[in-house]
């Protein structure tokens, strides 16, 4: 719903996306509005993911899915932050 000119004033994103995630839509059209007005934006999008798919990462019901989403995000965050 934001402007182009308020989405100028957003800082570098993860834009992290799943196949099976009813707002897998919303986070793809985010992601594509930051970089159509040079937000600098990393989209992370697994087809084969799910809603809330990055806390099944460990435990006692782990998904690989959710163990590279994580992986993903904290190599991300290494280099980013």
């Amino acid at each position: 719903m934001a402007s182009d000119e308020q989405l100028k004033t957003m800082a570098p994103a993860y834009v992290l996306t799943a196949g099976y995630d009813v707002l897998r839509d919303d986070g793809l059209i985010y992601a594509q509005r930051l970089r159509k007005v040079k937000v600098p934006v990393k989209l992370a999008h697994y087809t084969e993911g799910f809603h809330g798919m990055i806390f099944f990462f460990d435990g006692p019901i782990p998904f690989a899915v959710g163990h590279r989403a994580m992986s993903d995000l904290v190599d991300y965050l290494k280099e980013n932050v």
